[in-house]
């Protein structure tokens, strides 16, 4: 949420080419969950990049992305997408993965806001170890 009053909310979605969300990719082929981050590329809306995953990290189309909960404006668990493809990378350690998001942010008609009512202590104690 960027802005309120009395009867309005202007909110901005992951669909902001400046805005990124702690993600866990659950990895099909471990098991496992590996933390990330995805951003917008500000191309086609039904996809984002997931961020910064190395090229050892086996990431397989079909793993699934979820929020982390390690910031302040997403809870943890909530399902943002899927690995739809890995492409091939020749010069770069990182791989450059697109994720099919799971909602359609074309045809969304109602939003949940959710209030973070601890916000302003995690907030504090983030700060205070960093």
């Amino acid at each position: 949420v960027i802005e309120v009053s009395p009867h309005y909310a202007v909110v901005s979605t992951i669909l902001h080419n400046q805005s990124t969300t702690p993600v866990h990719v659950k990895l099909k082929s471990l098991g496992d969950n590996y933390l990330s981050h995805i951003q917008w590329d500000g191309k086609d809306p039904n996809y984002t990049k997931l961020k910064d995953i190395p090229l050892s990290i086996p990431v397989s189309v079909g793993d699934t992305i979820r929020t982390t909960g390690y910031n302040a404006f997403f809870p943890a668990d909530i399902m943002v997408g899927v690995v739809a493809r890995i492409n091939p990378q020749k010069t770069s350690t990182f791989h450059d993965i697109d994720v099919r998001l799971s909602t359609n942010f074309n045809t969304l008609g109602y939003v949940y806001v959710v209030k973070n009512k601890l916000q302003q202590e995690q907030l504090e104690i983030e700060k205070d170890t960093t």
